[in-house]
């Protein structure tokens, strides 16, 4: 009798916990909306331009929206899977709000970046220019995870602050077959975060 009391006591107490304390869960717009909280927009072509539908295009709507911005790519075409970049990826130090690029845990997504003629001949990215990267980080606060980047002199490129890359593959794909950068992911700036990523296989640099 006193182990069911005590039993009974520690449910209502555990109840009374989720109602006071749920769980806090981000609200956005209908797919590919925005509003004034952002925007949630979904990847639905490989096109490395600024057509409807591409990466590119969703980068550039989620940071002239005001409010926090989710990138996914359920609509993804898995036959498909990579995304060939002619030019990198920038998200701009005046991107209004964060952003998240979201990519599968249930197939992989790899960002191909052709975009070097030799080896840097630094382990810094250029800093005019914008050619040297595959995607850009530029301003706070943002979220790149579950991508794969091949072929890049620089993979990412981390410059602002409070931003997390994680669950990525850097130079190397998800069945472990080569897909060297030269240089997998350079961060600067405070408060950055790099967690649970697979980096390896770069023919210079992993992290700088």
């Amino acid at each position: 009798m006193h182990k069911l009391f005590a039993f009974l006591i520690f449910a209502t107490t555990l109840v009374a916990t989720q109602l006071v304390n749920p769980t806090k869960t981000l609200a956005y717009p209908a797919v590919d909306t925005c509003d004034s909280t952002g925007c949630y927009l979904t990847v639905r072509t490989n096109a490395g331009d600024n057509s409807p539908g591409s990466l590119r295009n969703a980068i550039n709507t989620a940071c002239t929206s005001a409010g926090d911005d989710l990138i996914d790519f359920s609509r993804y075409s898995v036959d498909r899977p990579v995304i060939a970049l002619a030019q990198p990826l920038v998200i701009p130090t005046d991107c209004r709000g964060g952003v998240q690029i979201a990519g599968r845990s249930d197939f992989e997504v790899i960002i191909n970046a052709p975009l070097a003629r030799s080896t840097p001949a630094v382990l810094e990215p250029a800093t005019s220019g914008q050619n040297q990267c595959a995607m850009y980080v530029n301003s706070n606060n943002n979220v790149i995870h579950h991508l794969t980047f091949t072929g890049a002199p620089f993979a990412v490129c981390v410059y602002g602050q409070g931003n997390k890359v994680s669950d990525n593959h850097i130079g190397v794909k998800r069945d472990g077959s080569a897909g060297a950068n030269q240089v997998g992911l350079y961060v600067t700036g405070a408060g950055n975060q790099v967690l649970n990523n697979e980096i390896a296989g770069n023919t210079s640099h992993g992290i700088v």
